[in-house]
């Protein structure tokens, strides 16, 4: 018998290791026997943790699998069956302060169906058409009117995305963007740019001013 088999044995039921113990280990003194327990146990307890650790490393993975493939598949869904309507809907309509538009409705409902996958799909557009300005004002808008925590951290990159823009009303709205959100992390993203147009730089300088007077941040 294997050693292996040994050791399985042993895990089940203590008396069929005494036996087999008995069996293949007959001339062995007290002291030898009492040591090859000892190793026995460190070696079944460290197999005993390796499975543990084996099956629980297996069972996270199948469940990380699952839930990237639900993602994936809503990316995918959202790909075939969204693009168009919001593309076309953000070309159509004209924003108002104020006033919740067509396109941005489309996302809030996709956000509450899953938040992840609506936030990478958008970024995806973005990306797409970012030589595109009436798309890409139409997404800053949107993303802007948001709560932070709900576009984070995708949201906060095109808006940051868009301060470098050449078309100066999309810098405006990614500066309006971190403004809305009122954030810590929006006014040290604030604080560490530069933009090469004067009033828009110093409409910048006014709401990092702002932002640390609201979270009373010192000069």
């Amino acid at each position: 018998m294997k050693k292996s088999d040994l050791e399985y044995y042993y895990i089940f039921d203590n008396n069929t290791l005494e036996k087999i113990t008995d069996k293949f280990l007959p001339e062995i003194t007290e002291e030898e026997r009492e040591e090859h327990e000892q190793v026995n146990d460190y070696n079944i307890n460290d197999n005993l943790l390796n499975i543990i650790i084996d099956f629980s490393n297996s069972v996270t993975h199948k469940f990380l699998s699952k839930e990237n493939q639900i993602n994936i598949e809503r990316e995918s869904f959202l790909r075939k069956y969204v693009t168009k309507q919001f593309i076309e809907t953000i070309l159509e309509e004209s924003f108002e302060f104020g006033i919740k538009s067509k396109s941005e409705k489309i996302i809030e409902e996709q956000l509450k169906i899953n938040a992840l996958a609506t936030r990478n799909w958008l970024n995806e557009i973005f990306i797409d058409y970012f030589n595109d300005e009436k798309i890409i004002i139409g997404i800053i808008r949107i993303i802007g009117r948001f709560d932070e925590s709900l576009i984070f951290p995708q949201g906060q990159t095109m808006a940051l995305a868009a301060l470098n823009h050449k078309n100066s009303e999309i810098k405006e709205l990614g500066i309006r963007a971190f403004e809305n959100w009122g954030s810590y992390n929006s006014l040290r993203i604030l604080e560490n740019i530069s933009i090469n147009i004067d009033w828009l730089n110093e409409y910048k300088n006014q709401v990092v001013e702002d932002l640390k007077e609201e979270l009373y941040v010192s000069h």
